[in-house]
């Protein structure tokens, strides 16, 4: 699994520039999951979904 780390505000949607990268990393890496963090202030904050799949690669981000 290949993460990225962001330090920006989220609201809930990942921004296509944020999916593009972490995508190319998984291109780079040979990764089949990929995983964008966003930095929290709230509680049951580092819980992620499943947003969607890309060809055989799986993106996930937090949970809204």
């Amino acid at each position: 699994m290949v993460g990225d780390v962001k330090y920006k505000p989220y609201d809930g949607r990942p921004k296509r520039e944020d999916l593009d990268q972490v995508l190319s990393y998984s291109i780079i890496y040979g990764c089949r999951d990929v995983l964008l963090v966003y930095a929290a202030n709230k509680a049951g904050a580092g819980q992620f979904h499943q947003y969607g799949t890309i060809g055989d690669v799986t993106v996930h981000i937090p949970r809204p």
